[in-house]
C-alpha cells in the first residue's frame, strides 16, 4: 500500500549492515501470482513473436559444425566425417581428427547430442525448434531467478531486460550454442540458489543439487567457457558449509544449548552431515558430464579441448584487454543491454554494501565471463552481435545487478504527478508500438496477438510508473533495443529463407549421393539435410589459394580456421594457377561421371556465365539448367557491418540473389571417316553438339561388323545424311561410341 509520506532516500546509516541469507522480499500471495502470470504471458508472447521470424534453415558456418555433427552423430556414432578427396568440402569450423584424413568439429559434443535426439524424434524442423523453445525457458529462469533477488516487479524488469535485447532475440532462431547455453546456465543458477537459500532436508535439496551440478556441467559440453560457472559454485558451497560448521555457528548453538539446559548436564553438539554431502553430490554431478566431454575429445582429436588445434584456447592476453575494453563496453551499451549496464554496475556496488554474499555470487556468475572475452583476440567492434553473442551467459546475472540499482533509485522522492504524466504517455507508447509492429507482420495471428500482448504489457508498465520511477529507464532502453531487434529478425528471417529455398530445390531436383558444386553458404546447410558430396566452387582459383597462404603462414596462431588444414590444402594447390585449378575440377566431374554419378552445379546466375567459361568447355561438357529462382530481397543496414567510427553514409543496401541449378553432363561426339565427308544440316547439327545426355553407367557395345551397302541414306546419330547415295560405314572400333577426352592431370595430384 502506498504510504501519504514522501519516500525519502536511503542513506548509508540506514541500510541494513549484513542480511541474512535467507532474507528475500515478502510479498503477498496475489503479487506472486500477477507478476508471475505476467511473466508467463511476457515469455509465450516472445515464443509467437520470434517464431513469425523462424525458418528451419541456417547458412553459418558455426551451424554447420553443430548440425552436420549431429547427423554424423545420429548415424555412426561419432562426430567424426571423412572426405571421399582432399578437396572434398569440410566446414572451416571443423579440425583434423586422430586418424588422417578425418574430421572433427572443434566445438563440444553436449549440442550436437541434443540436436540428435531431436533428430531422432522430429527430423531436421524439430532441431531449429531447439534453440527458440531453450530461449523462451532461459527467459523464464531468469524471472524465477530475479524475482528471489529483488522481488516480483523488477524481476520483471529483469526479464524484460533480456528479452528485448538484440543480442538475445538475434541467438533464439540461431542453432548455434548461446540460446542452449543460455538455458542450462540459468536453470542451473536457479537450482543452486534455492539449494542455498532453502532448508537442507527432505528429497528436494538433493533434486536441487544434482540438477544444478548436471546442467551447469552440461553447459561445458556446450560452451567450453561456462566451465567458470565453478566458481559461483565453489563460493555457495563455502557460504552453505560455514553456514553449518563455522566457528560463529558453533559457538551461537553452543550458547543456546546451554541457556536451554542451564541446570542439566550438557552434552557434545550434534550436527548434520547432509549439506556437506550434498555439496560432495553437486561437484560430482558437475563433472559426470565435464569427464565425459574430456575423455571424447582425448578419443578423437588427442586434445583436451577442439580449441587447442585452432590454437584459440591460447587466443588471451593482456595486450587484448589494452585493444578490447572500449570494445566490450560499447557492444554492452549499444547492442547488449541498452541503458542497462551502468546501473549494473552501480547495482554491484550498492549490494555489495548492504548484502555481500549474494552480490559476490552474482558478480562471480558474470564478472569472469565478460573478463576471459575481453581479453581474446577474436572482437569485431561492429554494431552486429557477433562479438556480444559471447556475453549472453552472464545476461541475467547483470540484469538482477541492474534491477538492484533500479529499486535503489525508486526510493528518491519524485513528484507522483510527473510520475502519472510520464506513466500515461508510456502507456499510449506501449499500445502505439504493439499495434504499429503487428501491422508490419503478414498473416501469423499468434504473432499479432503476441505482439499486442506485448505492447498490453508495456501499458501496464506505463500504469505503474508513477510508483516505480526506475520503469522509465526500462521503457526507453527497452523500446529502443525492440526496434533493433525486429530490424535484425527480418533480415535473418530473409537470409534463412533463401537457404531453406535453396536446399528444397536441390532435393527436388538432386539425387541422392550425386556430386555437388555450390557456394558454401548454401551447403552448409543442404550438407546437414541431405545426401550430396558437396565441392565449394570458390575453391579452385587463385585468390583462394592466397586465402588459404595467409592463413597457413604462422602454424602456431589463434585463428577460427585450422592453419594445418589450411597448409595441407594450400601444399596440393600452391603451384596452380586458374587453368591448372580448372582441371583439378574437371577432373573431379569426370571421376564422378564415370563412377556413375550425376554431377550438379546451384550456382548463382551472375556468377555462372564466367564459371561455365572457365569450368565447362563446350567441346567437353553439355549444361543444362534444371531450375531457376530468386531469392527475396535483403536490406541490411551498411553500417552494421562495418567497424564503428568509420566515416560513412547509413543507407540500406538491397542484397539480392537469382540462383540456378545446372546439370553437367559429358558432350556427346560422333567419329567419322577420314576420306568420308557426311553432309549434316546445319538443324542436324545443331541437335547433336547441343543435346544433354543421361550419364553412361556402362559403354556402349562396340561396332564389329560394316553396315551393309545400300542406296537409302544411313541414319547417323538418329539423323538422315543427306546429299549422297553411297554406302556410309562408321569406322571400325573397338571402343564405345561416346568417348571422354583426354584430362591433364596436374601437378601434385
Amino acid at each position: 500500500m502506498q504510504s501519504s509520506v514522501p519516500v525519502q532516500p536511503y542513506y548509508r546509516s540506514e541500510l541494513p549492515v549484513v542480511l541474512p541469507i535467507h532474507a528475500q522480499p515478502i510479498e503477498r500471495w496475489w503479487r506472486h501470482g500477477l507478476f508471475g502470470a505476467l511473466a508467463l504471458t511476457i515469455v509465450v508472447g516472445y515464443f509467437l513473436v520470434t517464431q513469425r521470424y523462424w525458418i528451419p534453415a541456417h547458412g553459418g558456418v558455426d551451424q554447420n559444425g553443430y548440425l552436420v555433427g549431429a547427423k554424423n552423430l545420429l548415424h555412426t556414432g561419432s562426430m567424426i566425417t571423412t572426405p571421399a578427396d582432399p578437396f572434398a568440402f569440410v566446414g572451416r569450423m571443423w579440425v583434423t581428427g586422430h586418424e588422417p584424413g578425418t574430421y572433427y568439429p572443434k566445438y563440444p559434443i553436449g549440442l550436437p547430442a541434443i540436436y540428435a535426439v531431436a533428430l531422432v524424434i522430429g527430423g531436421p524442423s524439430l532441431v531449429y525448434l531447439v534453440n527458440p523453445l531453450a530461449m523462451a525457458l532461459a527467459l523464464l529462469a531468469t524471472y524465477l531467478l530475479a524475482s528471489r533477488f529483488v522481488g516480483t516487479f523488477y524481476g520483471l524488469l529483469a526479464l524484460l531486460v533480456v528479452a528485448t535485447s538484440p543480442v538475445t532475440t538475434g541467438l533464439t532462431n540461431n542453432p548455434n550454442s548461446h540460446a542452449s547455453a543460455i538455458c542450462v546456465v540459468a536453470w542451473g543458477m536457479y537450482l543452486l540458489v534455492t539449494w542455498w537459500e532453502q532448508p537442507k532436508d527432505g528429497k528436494l535439496p538433493w533434486a536441487r543439487v544434482v540438477g544444478s551440478g548436471l546442467l551447469l556441467g552440461m553447459s561445458v559440453t556446450i560452451r567450453y567457457t561456462e566451465g567458470l560457472l565453478l566458481l559461483p559454485m565453489g563460493i555457495v558451497v563455502l557460504f552453505v558449509v560455514w553456514d553449518v560448521y563455522g566457528a560463529p555457528t558453533l559457538r551461537r548453538r553452543r550458547r543456546a544449548q546451554l541457556s536451554e539446559h542451564a541446570d542439566d548436564a550438557v552434552g557434545p553438539l550434534t550436527l548434520s552431515f547432509k549439506p556437506l554431502v550434498q555439496s560432495l553430490v553437486l561437484f560430482a554431478s558437475w563433472a559426470v558430464p565435464v569427464g565425459a566431454l574430456l575423455i571424447v575429445n582425448k578419443a578423437y582429436f588427442d586434445s583436451w579441448t577442439g580449441y587447442d588445434p585452432t590454437h584459440e584456447s591460447t587466443g588471451f592476453s593482456w595486450a587484448n584487454l589494452m585493444q578490447n575494453w572500449d570494445t566490450m563496453l560499447r557492444q554492452f551499451y549499444m547492442t547488449g543491454l541498452m541503458f542497462v549496464f551502468p546501473l549494473a554496475v552501480i547495482g554491484l556496488i550498492v549490494w555489495f554494501r548492504y548484502d555481500w554474499r549474494r552480490a559476490l555470487v552474482i558478480s562471480a556468475w558474470a564478472l569472469p565471463c565478460v573478463f576471459i572475452y575481453t581479453v581474446y583476440y577474436w572482437a569485431p567492434d561492429t554494431l552486429a552481435i557477433g562479438y556480444s553473442r559471447f556475453f549472453l551467459t552472464a545476461f541475467p546475472a547483470i540484469a538482477i545487478a541492474g534491477a538492484i540499482a533500479m529499486r535503489a533509485l525508486d526510493h528518491v522522492h519524485v513528484s507522483y504527478r510527473a510520475l502519472a504524466r510520464i506513466g500515461a504517455v508510456t502507456c499510449v507508447v506501449g499500445l502505439i508500438t504493439g499495434a504499429v509492429l503487428a501491422s508490419r507482420i503478414e498473416g501469423g495471428w499468434g504473432a499479432k496477438v503476441g505482439l499486442l500482448v506485448g505492447g498490453a504489457a508495456g501499458a501496464i508498465l506505463g500504469v505503474v510508473l508513477f510508483v516505480r520511477p526506475a520503469a522509465i529507464i526500462i521503457a526507453a532502453g527497452c523500446s529502443l533495443s525492440l526496434l533493433t531487434s525486429v530490424v535484425n529478425l527480418e533480415n535473418d528471417q530473409r537470409g534463412q529463407l533463401a537457404v531453406w529455398n535453396a536446399a528444397e530445390r536441390i532435393t527436388k531436383r538432386v539425387p541422392s549421393q550425386a556430386v555437388v558444386f555450390s557456394k558454401d553458404n548454401i551447403i552448409h546447410h543442404a550438407q546437414f539435410v541431405g545426401d550430396w558430396q558437396f565441392y565449394s566452387i570458390d575453391l579452385f582459383n587463385e585468390g583462394s589459394v592466397r586465402n588459404l597462404a595467409a592463413q597457413s603462414d604462422d602454424l602456431d596462431k589463434a585463428q577460427p580456421f585450422q592453419a594445418e588444414r589450411a597448409k595441407a590444402l594450400y601444399d596440393l594447390l600452391k603451384d596452380d594457377k586458374n587453368p591448372q585449378l580448372a582441371r583439378r575440377q574437371n577432373e573431379l566431374m569426370d571421376n564422378a561421371l564415370a563412377a556413375g554419378h550425376r554431377v550438379f552445379l546451384v550456382i548463382p546466375k551472375r556468377e555462372y556465365d564466367q564459371h561455365k567459361n572457365r569450368f565447362l568447355p563446350p567441346k567437353t561438357y553439355d549444361a543444362k539448367v534444371l531450375d531457376a529462382w530468386d531469392d527475396p530481397p535483403q536490406v541490411v543496414n551498411a553500417r552494421a557491418t562495418r567497424p564503428i567510427g568509420l566515416n560513412r553514409p547509413n543507407r540500406p543496401v538491397d542484397r539480392q540473389s537469382a540462383w540456378q541449378i545446372v546439370e553437367v553432363t559429358k558432350a556427346l561426339t560422333t567419329t567419322a571417316p577420314a576420306t568420308t565427308k557426311t553432309a549434316v544440316t546445319a538443324k542436324s547439327e545443331a541437335v547433336i553438339t547441343t543435346r544433354p545426355i543421361a550419364p553412361v553407367t556402362k559403354p556402349v557395345a562396340p561396332v564389329t561388323k560394316p553396315v551393309a551397302a545400300t542406296t537409302k541414306p544411313v541414319v547417323v546419330a538418329t539423323k538422315p545424311v543427306v546429299g549422297t547415295t553411297r554406302p556410309v560405314t562408321p569406322p571400325p572400333t573397338t571402343k564405345p561410341v561416346v568417348t571422354q577426352p583426354a584430362t591433364t592431370r596436374a601437378s601434385g595430384v
